[in-house]
C-alpha cells in the first residue's frame, strides 16, 4: 500500500480530519513514550481500518516497539470503547503533562495491554522510517 503521509504537528488541542486516500498518521514521541507533539490532544477525525495507518514514530529511537511494548512503558495508556474510539494517553513530560491521540470511531476490544488487530499501527525508530 502507498500512503500519503500526514505529519501531526499541532500546537494545541486539535481534530485532523482524514480523507478518502490511503493516509499514513505519523505522531512523534521519545523513547519512553513522552508525545513530542505537546501536552494537548489530537482526534483523527474518519481513520479508515482498512486503508489507513498510524505511524508512532520514536525519536532518537534504534528499535520498534510493539503495540504492546509501548502501552507497557510507564505512564503509557491505551483504552478503547465504543463511545470515544481508540485513546492514547502518552506518558508524562517533565512537567507532569501529557499528551493524547484519539482514533474517533475505532474501537477495538483487547485485555491487558494494547493489540491492533482490526486497523494498522506501526510504532518505530526514526532511524528505521522509511520515507
Amino acid at each position: 500500500t502507498t500512503y500519503t503521509v500526514v505529519e501531526i504537528a499541532e500546537t494545541s488541542d486539535a481534530t485532523v480530519t482524514a480523507t478518502s486516500a490511503a493516509e499514513e498518521f505519523r505522531y512523534e514521541i521519545d523513547t519512553a513514550g513522552v508525545s513530542q507533539e505537546g501536552a494537548f490532544t489530537v482526534t483523527i477525525d474518519g481513520f479508515d481500518i482498512a486503508s489507513d495507518k498510524l505511524t508512532l514514530v520514536i525519536v532518537g529511537g534504534s528499535s520498534n516497539l510493539t503495540t504492546q511494548e509501548f502501552d507497557a512503558l510507564s505512564g503509557v495508556e491505551v483504552t478503547s470503547d465504543g463511545l470515544s474510539g481508540t485513546q492514547i494517553f502518552f506518558a508524562p513530560d517533565s512537567s507532569g503533562q501529557s499528551g493524547g491521540l484519539t482514533l474517533s470511531g475505532v474501537e477495538e476490544a483487547f485485555d491487558d495491554t494494547w493489540t491492533a488487530t482490526t486497523y494498522t499501527v506501526e510504532i518505530i525508530a526514526d532511524a528505521n522510517l522509511a520515507g
